[in-house]
């Protein structure tokens, strides 16, 4: 009879705050802070966010209220295993078993390397666990230090429950409240900071990407504005792009061009993507003859740089011509160089990128920092220190600028 009842129920361990805590911790992984940053805000908006997160919400009220109807019928230890046993038989609770252990090979190693993400962020420069280079996957470097520390945090986790469900639901219970206290300090240090701005509610429903391509304002490949392959007669122009400049020219709206030197590279054969230098007559004159092109937005470092963009009132036909220094520049493309055009905003940590960039560039172009890019460094509100390496800026530029390392080494330059 003490067996029969013993076989009908299971023994309590756990009270009920702690099972709560292995809920929430199941429930909120490492990706419910990376993705909505990374995924979801650029691409979907605050709205569609939202949305999605309710959704969520309600398949785990859906998944919870199975769990809450199973336990009951079927009170013994192994889980789904023994419920889809129990339920269906052997062949598919085979099936559900090798699930299982799939899912948690892969989910629980992923959540323990996340703590090298975090020990990452918290050390700045000195990356303590960086060292025994150990291989590359999907672009991102994978140390030995950082092998060995998410080891350690799970055979940690493993004694742990060797011990005992009572010490490791405590121990859970004291992450989860701290997690929870931590995310609550955020968000409200979020809605009463001096930086909280309307803005970050923008977009509301996510970039539309398909209609800017449609409308010619963007490609998505920037290689495609140097191919060969175009009609000759649009000078290289991608043709989509160009029926935008003539349907401006035809309506009669003028266009300001930015970026004529792009950021002053295609002064600098060094840094130029076409590796020769041209003057700044040379690109206000192709600036100027592209359809419906009626000014040009330049900047200058000096003072002396304004009498040769005034140049080109005087500039002879051979002094404008463009087209014969290109034709012979080697084949080059804007990847990997930063061109200060912002697509890269809006960073979490309130980084102003292109700015950043553009004084580590104005920096390494000398023999020794100006005094001056310091101080305007020094005033930036956000420093390149301040960079989490989450890598949202990077999977919105253009460019295809490897932004965290730029920052890492104007942290060296600049802090150190």
């Amino acid at each position: 009879m003490n067996d029969q009842k013993q076989a009908q129920g299971l023994q309590k361990s756990l009270n009920p705050m702690s099972v709560w805590a292995i809920a929430f911790g199941c429930i909120i992984g490492w990706g419910s802070f990376i993705n909505p940053g990374k995924k979801f805000l650029p691409n979907s908006g605050v709205a569609g966010t939202a949305i999605a997160m309710v959704l969520g919400a309600l398949v785990m009220v859906i998944i919870a209220f199975s769990y809450a109807y199973m336990v009951p019928k079927y009170p013994k230890a192994g889980g789904e295993f023994t419920f889809t046993k129990n339920c269906f038989g052997k062949i598919p609770a085979y099936l559900c078993g090798w699930f299982l252990v799939a899912a948690y090979l892969t989910n629980v190693p992923m959540n323990s390397t996340a703590i090298g993400l975090i020990v990452d962020g918290i050390d700045g420069g000195a990356d303590i666990l960086k060292f025994g280079f150990h291989y590359q996957i999907a672009g991102f470097e994978v140390y030995f230090g950082e092998i060995l520390l998410a080891m350690g945090i799970l055979i940690l986790f493993g004694v742990m429950n060797i011990l005992g469900v009572k010490k490791a639901g405590f121990i859970q219970t004291v992450l989860a409240v701290t997690l929870a206290v931590c995310a609550f300090t955020l968000c409200i240090s979020g809605l009463i900071s001096a930086k909280a701005q309307g803005i970050n509610m923008e977009p509301v429903w996510g970039f539309d990407k398909s209609a800017a391509m449609a409308a010619g304002a963007t490609t998505e490949n920037i290689d495609e504005y140097f191919v060969d392959e175009y009609d000759p007669t649009l000078a290289g122009i991608d043709p989509e792009r160009a029926d935008l400049y003539r349907l401006c020219e035809q309506k009669g709206v003028a266009l300001t061009v930015m970026k004529g030197y792009a950021g002053g590279r295609l002064l600098d054969k060094g840094r130029s993507p076409f590796g020769v230098a041209l003057t700044p007559v040379q690109c206000l004159h192709y600036a100027l003859t592209r359809p419906a092109v009626a000014s040009v937005l330049i900047g200058f470092d000096n003072p002396a740089q304004i009498p040769a963009a005034m140049a080109y009132e005087t500039a002879t036909d051979g002094e404008k011509d463009y087209a014969t220094v290109l034709a012979n520049a080697p084949k080059h493309a804007y990847k990997g160089q930063c061109t200060y055009c912002g697509h890269c905003k809006p960073c979490p940590m309130d980084i102003d990128i292109a700015m950043v960039n553009k004084l580590y560039d104005l920096a390494t172009m000398q023999e020794e920092v100006p005094a001056s890019v310091r101080e305007h460094y020094a005033d930036l509100s956000a420093h390149a220190s301040d960079c989490i390496g989450c890598g949202a800026c990077e999977e919105r530029c253009p460019f295809e600028v490897p932004v965290v390392e730029r920052m890492q080494k104007t942290a060296e330059l600049f802090e150190m």
